[in-house]
C-alpha cells in the first residue's frame, strides 16, 4: 500500500507458510483470493497448502448470515443460555453430515466422524430453533452438579435476581447453598432447553401466583377449561383440607422446618407423596382428582415441574437463605390459599370437621354427670338426615369402592363422608 503496509493477500500467504499450514478451509468468498496467494507463495518459494472453500451460511431469509439476523458472537450466544458443546455440534452440521441420521455429537464424536469429503457444496441455513433443540439435548445430558456450577459461575442466577451469595467461610452455609443449587437445577433441567430456561423455571417455582391463576376464571377471555373443571370439582373444600392437614402436622417435617431437609431426594419425595396420598384418602379423591388440585394448592400453578421437586427447592432456598422475587414459604402460601377458600360459598373442610367431631366425642361428659336424676330429656324429631335420592347416590359410591376398600373401613368411611359432603355442597 502507499502507506507501506503489506496487502492482505501477501500477509496471509506468508503467515500460512511460516506457520507450516498444510490445509486451509474457508468460506467461498475467498475463492478470488486463492490465485493471488498461490502466486505470492510461488514467487517466494514456499510450498502451497491445500485449499478448501465451504459454502456460505445463510439466514432465515436466505441472505448471507449477518448481525441483523441476531446474535453475532460466541459471547452473545453464551449469555442467551447456549452451551459451547451444543454450538460446536450445531455449527459442524451446517454443510456436513456423516452419512447417518445422527444429530447430537460430543466433541470427541465429531473429531472421530468428521471428514472434509462429507462437506456438501450447497449453502446451509442457520436455524436457531434447531440450535435450541440441540442445546436442549446437551443440557439435559449434563450432570446436575456440572450444570449447577455453570449457572452460578456464569452469573445466570444473578441475572434472574436470585441472590446466590453463600458464606464460603461457613461449612454449613456452603453446604446449604450447594443443596439449593443441586435441588433447583435438578428440578428445572428436564424442562429446559437453554441455561436461561433453568433459572427462569427456578424463579417461577419459588413464587406463588395463586391469585393470578385463579383470576383467569373471571378475567381471561378464554379461561382454561382445566381450571374451570377443577374449581367445579370442589377445589375450595379441598384447599381447606390441605390447610387443615398442614396445620395439624401431617406434612413432612421439612415443610415446617427447612433446616431438616436432607440431600436424599428419594426420602423427601416419599414423605411428600405419602402426605398427598393420605390427603386423597381422607378426602375421597382418586389420583386423577388429587394431583392437579394439589399442584394448584401448593404451587399456585396448573403446570410446571414435579410438585415434590418444587417444594424441595423451596425448602432448600429457605435453608440457604436465598432471596428471589416473590419467594413464598409454604406456610405463607397456605395462609393465602385458606383466605381465598374461606371466601368461597359452600367450602367446607372434611378434615377440619372430622377433627372437631373427634374432639366432641372425646370430651368428658361432665354436664351429663352433674344433671339431676329428675331431669327429663326431650327428643325432637327432624326427619331423616338424607333424602332417598341421596342415599341411592351414596350406595353407588359404596359399591364402586367396595372391592378396593373392603378391608379398610376407615378409608371407606372417608370416601362416603367426602361423597356426602359433595352432595350437600
Amino acid at each position: 500500500r502507499s502507506s507501506g503496509v503489506p496487502v492482505y493477500n501477501f500477509c496471509v500467504a506468508v503467515d500460512d507458510a511460516l506457520m507450516g499450514v498444510s490445509t486451509v478451509v474457508r468460506a467461498e468468498e475467498h475463492l478470488t483470493n486463492t490465485v493471488r496467494q498461490l502466486l505470492v507463495l510461488e514467487a517466494l518459494g514456499f510450498p502451497a497448502p491445500r485449499y478448501a472453500h465451504a459454502s456460505l451460511i445463510l439466514g432465515s431469509d436466505r441472505s448471507k448470515l449477518s448481525k441483523r439476523h441476531g446474535a453475532t458472537s460466541c459471547g452473545q450466544f453464551r449469555k442467551k443460555g447456549y452451551l459451547a458443546d451444543a454450538m460446536v455440534n450445531y455449527l459442524a452440521l451446517l454443510g456436513w453430515n456423516d452419512g447417518t441420521d445422527k444429530e447430537v455429537y460430543s466433541r470427541a464424536d465429531l473429531i472421530d466422524a468428521f471428514s472434509v469429503d462429507r462437506v456438501v457444496p450447497s449453502p446451509a441455513m442457520f436455524d436457531e430453533h434447531k440450535l435450541r433443540w440441540i442445546n436442549g439435548q446437551h443440557l439435559r445430558a449434563m450432570a446436575v452438579d456440572d450444570l449447577a456450577a455453570l449457572c452460578v459461575r456464569d452469573g445466570f442466577f444473578d441475572r434472574a435476581a436470585i441472590e446466590m451469595t453463600p458464606d464460603t467461610s461457613d461449612d454449613d452455609s456452603s453446604a446449604a447453598f450447594e443443596l439449593f443449587a443441586s435441588k433447583a437445577v435438578g428440578m428445572a433441567q428436564p424442562k429446559a432447553d437453554l441455561v436461561t430456561d433453568v433459572v427462569e423455571v427456578v424463579r417461577d417455582a419459588l413464587a406463588y401466583p395463586l391469585r393470578e391463576t385463579l383470576a383467569l376464571e373471571t378475567e381471561a377471555k378464554n379461561p382454561p377449561k382445566q381450571l374451570r373443571e377443577l374449581l367445579d370439582d370442589g377445589f375450595a373444600s379441598f384447599a381447606l383440607d390441605v390447610c387443615a392437614s398442614y396445620d395439624r402436622g401431617d406434612a413432612p417435617s421439612w415443610c415446617y422446618d427447612a433446616s431438616t431437609l436432607a440431600a436424599d431426594d428419594d426420602a423427601a419425595r416419599t414423605d411428600l407423596d405419602a402426605w398427598l396420598r393420605a390427603l386423597g384418602a381422607a378426602t375421597g379423591r382418586s389420583k386423577k382428582r388429587l394431583f392437579l388440585p394439589a399442584r394448584l394448592a401448593l404451587t399456585g400453578r396448573l403446570a410446571g415441574p414435579d410438585v415434590p421437586a418444587q417444594l424441595e427447592t423451596l425448602a432448600a432456598a429457605l435453608k440457604a437463605g436465598i432471596a428471589a422475587p416473590g419467594l413464598a414459604p409454604l406456610d405463607c402460601r397456605l395462609a393465602q390459599l385458606k383466605q381465598w377458600a374461606e371466601g368461597r360459598d359452600g367450602a367446607r373442610s372434611t378434615i377440619a370437621t372430622e377433627a372437631a367431631d373427634e374432639t366432641a366425642v372425646d370430651a368428658p361428659r361432665s354436664s351429663e354427670a352433674a344433671a339431676p336424676a329428675t331431669a327429663t330429656t326431650t327428643t325432637t324429631t327432624t326427619g331423616p338426615p338424607i333424602s332417598f335420592d341421596e342415599f341411592k347416590k351414596l350406595r353407588k359410591v359404596y359399591e364402586a369402592h367396595r372391592r378396593t376398600l373392603d378391608e379398610d373401613p376407615k378409608a371407606m368411611y372417608d370416601v362416603l363422608v367426602a361423597a356426602y359432603d359433595r352432595l350437600r355442597h
